[in-house]
């Protein structure tokens, strides 16, 4: 243990004994709500000494409090739900306000006008209007339990009920679902962050998939009480995160039994037909469970009314879908047998430089590797309109999931008690089809936990103390279909195999092959935090602190069986390079093995000072040191050019490793200057309530994903790992380096083949961080209306990035694939591709943001906001399977909009109750009545596309992980009217010269927008039993079957393909449900 940690741990020894277990954290704050305001008499005077009562409607907790000199209660730590009010002062009416409705993260400012008169005379009033923030500078979003039950989610995720947030974009999350997380699992950039900068909570606890650091398993929507999303502005409470808070609130039980049992139904009957196959998905979906909530009472043991409560749920899951739209571009019939005269391009031979007669390759010429291959591919048929090759196949898909969550509250007049266990878990047999090899999909067994318990103590009226724990744990095994017939001896290829031989992998720009891997992933993570809150006066005073425990093992055995990369670079066509067994890259490893471990931690101290009546102000600073995550066994590395390792004699200059001088454990020094100062105000300029002008600044500190060190598992000698970019057969790829598989354990002799390929950790990497800023002004027009705008903008700061910082120099005329290695820098080092992982990239975001919050009795329910942003950074994050620079040597030479860069974003959802009818019979009244409907209507324009070459004409050997080069720009790519078939202009573009990155900028052309319309229909059947009911539900997807095309292909090198669109959102889908609530 370092000195600065011990120092660190004996302070915290000492303070946590002052204050009794220190106060609160970051990501293990409970989501509530504040119950706040001034008590005045008819004249407008303070009221001192006036007794203010609490209670909650639905436990019957009360709290009391008196108010202070300035007239003031505040009542913090309120748990979310709704509350009745009560105000009491000599020789003043007794006041009583009722169905207050509190949500987390609220600050809800009720002032109490007392009248005068006898103390026995109540004046009643019941619920409350929308109401402006005028407590705060955070931008806040809460969806209420109504809205989580009852809006339209495909899927009945409720975390993607992020994307109602202003500043939240749509965009896909393929890079960041990664092949050990939890399936399924949401992201979305906010207000300029990458996807995975947002902290989810369930119940205070972490929920973030911290693989990737994208959210993590939840409960269903019939389980949640509310969910808060916080997007900027958010107080020294949170950080971990850069991109936002979202707190997700699970139900409670309360003095009254409910209940419900439901079953949601997908059939592909119900569905439109796929716009290009004109054929149904395939899918069917079951959703089934149950809710349960109420007091625990055990006859003549215990009443645990007001006091003791349980809820349960159960949802199963069972999905079964055989999917029509799954396209590739495949080799044609005439190409199997060498036949390329329908390829535009010219087909060289690589043995003499010179074009193939009329792109006819002799057969004799053929691969085994190819043939062998063939005989596992369909064989495609023309389709109209569609680019050489082109097929859409099937592939069947199933899988179960079975979630439950248990909870159990204990309340009493100066503590809350609530204990939570949530359990998921996800099935999906192997696949393998119609004798296809892209049809292979391999076994997956994800399981996940969460406990987690919080306590909150009164210890004095002003002075409360809230404690959590929890632990989440989540494993996913992986494995090859057992009946796989693929495997390197299968395919005719002499190299060393795995214990799991169907593991084989490879790629041409119209299809990718992966037929599974064995891997296994468990991790865990652990908290602890305390929390302390104070309010003296017109102070709200905050302190708390937290610990987070990591640990992360992985088991992988990726690319064990080999890679073979295809991309026209030898011949001028990929499948002409597959068909002479020309690989233009080929890879073998050992697999990833790392062990990880690594603790948290996050410490704060706020105060929100009401300076008067009008104005509020928000102060915060957070500390969060960084102690890198590290490796039980020290594997991984760092770059050290031209030194030697003193561990590892034999490993070549320039990697060091743990043990070697100066190496710190974990690969990292501390970062330990990590302060996150917190400021914002909030002004109500008329004192009336209706207006408030907000704003505030905040440094957000990001810690990386356990995914930033599994490359630490591919580090010679831990891991070998050979890349080849002049592969001298397909299939004898070893036969000139030789074969080094097996690995042996490593020990300080073991020898390490040169040339040697690897990922290292920058030993100067630091923590990224976000700095956002905010202004907002919020108005209520009439009772229940509210209109706001604001400017928003953040910049990031040291965000993680990768980089190549041994490329191959270029030489004119000498360059070529074979001699990549060679040209290396640090070639007479034995060294490869290596690949750092750093933390350098930036980016900037500037929004106009606006919102219409209306309400209309209790009958509609209307929110919409409009989003005009911009964000700018300077590495790809939805290409490639990390940020990596394009050029190695200009990091910032492809600086443009951002890969998420929607630049105008709205959406709309409602709830609308239908009034009954007045007229008619009973039977007519009764048909007609009881109808809901609600809806979420979104549009976004498209994302910025860069167009890459497809192929390797840097010749610098770059590994990063990321797309590649990009194509040369000749002319102009825009179209008047771009069209699937066409949608910009593919010859506008070029393949640049060797020895070039390529020119085109990224964002030289726009993808397509999209516009969607999910209604869902209610009806309520009253049962005889008060508050009982059948419901039967329809949600229509997409309700007006609207065709919204995704991006189209951006490889040049994909023949015909390119500039085309061959996908889309998805038609329209119809799900029934019907459910019995009581």
């Amino acid at each position: 243990m370092n000195t600065g940690r011990k120092i660190l741990i004996h302070h915290l020894l000492g303070l946590s004994m002052v204050l009794a277990f220190l106060p609160t954290p970051c990501n293990a704050q409970v989501a509530t709500g504040t119950l706040l305001g001034v008590v005045t008499d008819p004249s407008g005077s303070v009221i001192v000494g006036a007794q203010v009562s609490v209670r909650n409607l639905a436990t019957g907790l009360v709290k009391t409090q008196i108010s202070s000199s300035d007239g003031l209660y505040r009542f913090p730590l309120l748990t979310v739900g709704n509350y009745e009010l009560t105000v009491e002062a000599a020789g003043f009416k007794k006041l009583v306000q009722s169905n207050i409705g509190l949500g987390g993260e609220q600050a809800l400012r009720i002032d109490a006008h007392l009248e005068v008169g006898e103390a026995s005379t109540t004046v009643t009033v019941s619920g409350t209007t929308e109401k402006v923030n005028t407590e705060s500078m955070a931008m806040n979003t809460t969806v209420d339990k109504r809205r989580v039950a009852d809006l339209p989610l495909n899927g009945r995720n409720a975390e993607q009920l992020v994307l109602l947030t202003p500043g939240a974009v749509d965009a896909p999350i393929d890079r960041y679902e990664g092949s050990f997380t939890f399936p399924g699992r949401f992201a979305a950039p906010v207000n300029g962050s990458r996807q995975n900068m947002i902290n989810f909570t369930l119940d205070g606890s972490d929920a973030n998939e911290n693989y990737t650091n994208v959210g993590g398993p939840i409960p269903n929507p019939d389980v949640l009480e509310e969910i808060d999303i916080t997007t900027t502005g958010f107080d020294a409470r949170y950080g971990k995160r850069g991109g936002g808070v979202v707190n997700i609130i699970t139900k409670s039980g309360t003095n009254l039994l409910h209940g419900s049992v439901f079953e949601f139904l997908r059939n592909e009957q119900l569905n439109a037909t796929d716009f290009f196959t004109h054929q149904l998905d395939g899918l069917k979906r079951n959703q089934f469970g149950f809710t349960l909530g109420g007091p625990i009472v055990l006859p003549k043991i215990y009443n645990g009314k007001d006091h003791t409560f349980f809820f349960v749920s159960y949802q199963g899951t069972r999905l079964r879908s055989a999917p029509t739209s799954a396209f590739a571009i495949l080799p044609t019939a005439e190409q199997r047998n060498g036949d390329f005269s329908a390829v535009s391009l010219p087909i060289i031979d690589p043995n003499t430089g010179i074009q193939f007669p009329n792109n006819q390759i002799p057969l004799e010429r053929q691969s085994n590797f190819a043939k062998n291959l063939f005989n596992y591919l369909p064989v495609p048929q023309p389709l109209p309109g569609q680019p050489l090759g082109s097929t859409f196949y099937t592939r069947p898909f199933q899988n179960d999931i079975d979630e439950w969550t248990i909870k159990v509250d204990q309340v009493g007049s100066k503590y809350q008690f609530s204990g939570r266990y949530f359990f998921d878990d996800y099935v999906q047999p192997p696949v393998f089809a119609d004798n296809n090899i892209l049809t292979v999909l391999g076994s997956d067994k994800s399981r996940y936990q969460s406990v987690a318990a919080n306590a909150t103590l009164t210890l004095r009226p002003q002075l409360l103390n809230q404690i959590i724990f929890s632990w989440d744990h989540t494993n996913r095994v992986g494995d090859p279909p057992p009946d796989s017939p693929f495997s390197p001896q299968a395919m005719g290829v002499n190299i060393y195999q795995s214990r799991e031989p169907s593991q084989v992998y490879f790629s041409l720009p119209g299809f990718y092959a992966d037929t599974g891997q064995h891997f296994t992933s468990p991790r865990n993570t652990f908290q602890v935090a305390d929390n302390f809150t104070y309010v003296r006066g017109r102070h709200q005073l905050m302190v708390g602190g937290n610990i987070t425990r990591h640990d992360f093992t992985l088991t992988n055995e990726f690319i064990v069986n080999g890679y073979w990369d295809y991309n026209g670079s030898i011949s001028g066509d990929p499948v002409a390079d597959l068909f002479l067994g020309k690989p233009d890259f080929w890879e073998q490893g050992s697999g990833q093995n790392v062990d990880m471990r690594g603790t948290l931690y996050g410490f704060y101290g706020q105060d929100n000072f009401k300076v008067n009546p009008r104005l509020t102000l928000n102060l915060g600073l957070r500390w969060e040191p960084f102690w890198p995550f590290h490796d039980t066994l020290g594997r991984g590395g760092n770059w050290r050019p031209g030194v030697q390792s003193e561990r590892f004699p034999l490993a070549p200059k320039g990697i060091v490793y743990e043990g070697d001088p100066g190496v710190n454990k974990g690969y990292q020094p501390p970062d330990t200057n990590n302060l996150a100062p917190r400021v914002g105000f909030a002004l109500d300029p008329f004192g009336d309530g209706k207006t408030s002008v907000r704003g505030g600044y905040g440094v957000f500190y990001d810690f990386p994903p356990l995914k930033a060190y599994i490359g630490n598992g591919q580090v010679p000698p831990f891991s070998i790992q050979i890349q080849l970019f002049d592969v001298p057969s397909d299939t004898d790829p070893l036969s000139v380096v030789g074969n080094p598989f097996p690995t042996p354990p490593p020990t300080p002799t073991t020898p390490i083949p040169r040339p040697v390929s690897t990922f290292l950790q920058d030993e100067n990497r630091r923590t990224s961080y976000m700095q956002s800023w905010n202004l907002t002004i919020e108005r209520q027009l009439i009772p229940d209306l509210i209109i706001r705008g604001g400017y928003v903008g953040s910049k990031g700061t040291k965000l993680e990035a990768a980089n190549e910082v041994n490329p191959g120099i270029f030489i004119p005329g000498q360059s070529t694939p074979g001699n990549t290695d060679a040209r290396r820098p640090f070639a007479s080092e034995g060294l490869g591709s290596v690949v750092i992982f750093l933390t350098d990239a930036r980016s900037t975001y500037h929004a106009f943001q606006s919102g219409v919050d209306w309400r209309l009795k209790s009958r509609i329910s209307l929110k919409a906001n409009y989003t005009l942003s911009k964000s700018i950074d300077n590495i790809p994050v939805l290409n490639g399977t990390s940020p990596a620079y394009i050029n190695p040597f200009d990091t910032n030479a492809y600086r443009g909009p951002s890969d998420f860069d929607a630049r105008h974003r709205l959406v709309l959802s409602y709830v609308l109750d239908i009034p009954a009818p007045t007229f008619g019979g009973r039977f007519i009244r009764y048909a007609l009545g009881h109808w809901s409907t609600t809806g979420i209507v979104s549009a976004q324009t498209g994302f910025p596309l860069t167009i890459y070459a497809g192929q390797n004409r840097d010749l610098a050997g770059v590994n990063s992980g990321g797309a590649g080069d990009v194509a040369d720009v000749v002319g102009n790519p825009r179209l008047t009217n771009p069209s699937i078939n066409q949608w910009f202009n593919p010859s506008a573009f070029g393949l640049p010269p060797l020895g070039s990155f390529g020119n085109a900028g990224r964002g030289i052309v726009y993808g397509p927008g999209f516009w969607n319309f999910d209604i869902a229909g209610f009806k309520d059947f009253p049962l005889p039993r008060e508050g009982a009911k059948v419901q039967f539900r329809a949600d229509l997807f997409n309700a007006f079957n609207h065709v919204n095309p995704s991006n189209p292909n951006i490889n040049f090198s994909s023949g015909d393909s390119f500039g085309k669109i061959f996908g889309y959102r998805g038609p329209r889908i119809i799900q029934l449900s019907l459910k019995v609530i009581f």
